[in-house]
């Protein structure tokens, strides 16, 4: 299933790609499958759709992607490797994501309610980029981490823009979280004072 792709979300489209094998078998089938949609082969969209492929192939946009795809597969390991909380680093292109663990070693996630990836997101608007979190949390094991998919046209100096202001939220964030796991454990290993009860008075030594 595609839409961004043909659309880019400034019109409402969206498609299903399939192969020969699998249309064949739809279409030679019991008839019973069928599926509408209110702007279901919307002329005007389709045309949009059409005249964005075309720019694409045109003007080698994908040739792009791949080059501008290593540069920031290149960054994003060089530069957020070795973080706190940095576990896996993957993607392909220009769609990449950056997984965050409590525990590296022990391959601890975070808890859901520490929201973690979602803060750096936040933190990443204030300085001016716009990048995704996580958008729900299924399954046993929650993952936290961010997305980055920059346009198709971006050039090298806004990659490494992109990666800078992404490792600034990152960094933020981790601080903020190991300093304030360093205060409650602090608080957990303070020695109670020595109290000592004579009579109706109390006196704290």
């Amino acid at each position: 299933t595609i839409g961004k792709a043909l659309g880019g979300g400034f019109v409402p489209l969206s498609g299903v790609l399939l192969n020969r094998r699998v249309f064949d078998a739809l279409a030679n089938g019991s008839g019973i499958l069928a599926h509408g949609h209110t702007f279901q082969a919307h002329p005007t969209a389709c045309a949009g759709a059409v005249a964005v492929q075309k720019i694409i192939r045109r003007d080698n946009i994908l040739a792009n992607v791949r080059a501008m795809g290593l540069v920031l597969e290149n960054e994003l390991r060089t530069q957020l490797r070795g973080l706190p909380f940095v576990a896996d680093i993957r993607g392909r292109g220009l769609f990449w994501a950056v997984e965050f663990l409590e525990d590296r070693e022990k391959k601890l996630a975070f808890s859901p309610e520490k929201n973690f990836s979602n803060q750096i997101v936040d933190v990443a608007q204030e300085l001016g980029l716009n990048i995704l979190g996580n958008l729900g949390k299924t399954g046993e094991y929650d993952v936290e981490l961010i997305i980055m998919s920059p346009p198709y046209v971006v050039n090298e100096v806004e990659i490494r823009e992109i990666v800078r202001l992404a490792k600034a939220a990152i960094v933020e964030v981790s601080d903020r979280y190991l300093a304030k796991t360093a205060e409650a454990r602090s608080r957990r290993h303070v020695v109670p004072p020595l109290e000592r009860y004579t009579g109706e008075t109390r006196a704290v030594l």
